[in-house]
C-alpha cells in the first residue's frame, strides 16, 4: 500500500482490500457469517472487558477495588490522571 491509497478493511474476514470494495462497504451485519463459536467467544469475554461499572467519581465505588472490567479499570485510570493535571493549575491555566 502506498501513502493516500484507498483501502477496504473486512473486519469480519480479516482482509483488506485495494481501493474501494463496495460488496463490503454495503453488507449489513446480518449478512455476515461469523463463525458461532466466534460469537459464543465474545459473549463470553465482553461482560469482563466492555461493561462500565464506575460511573460516577464521586461514588463510594469509585476507587480500584471497585473496578469490576477493564473499562472501568481504564475510566478510574482516566479519571485520577485528569484529577491530578488539573490540580497542578489554577483555573487560569498557571
Amino acid at each position: 500500500f502506498k501513502p493516500g491509497q484507498v483501502v477496504t478493511v473486512d473486519g469480519t474476514a480479516g482482509a483488506v482490500y485495494e481501493g474501494c470494495v463496495d460488496r463490503v462497504l454495503t453488507r449489513s451485519c446480518n449478512d455476515s457469517q461469523v463463525p458461532q463459536r466466534i460469537l459464543d467467544l465474545y459473549k463470553d469475554m465482553a461482560p469482563p472487558l466492555v461493561h462500565l461499572n464506575l460511573v460516577d467519581p464521586n461514588a463510594e465505588n469509585f476507587c480500584p477495588s471497585g473496578c469490576e472490567s477493564m473499562h472501568d479499570l481504564i475510566r478510574y485510570c482516566h479519571e485520577m490522571a485528569v484529577q491530578e493535571m488539573f490540580s497542578l493549575v489554577d483555573k487560569r491555566g498557571l
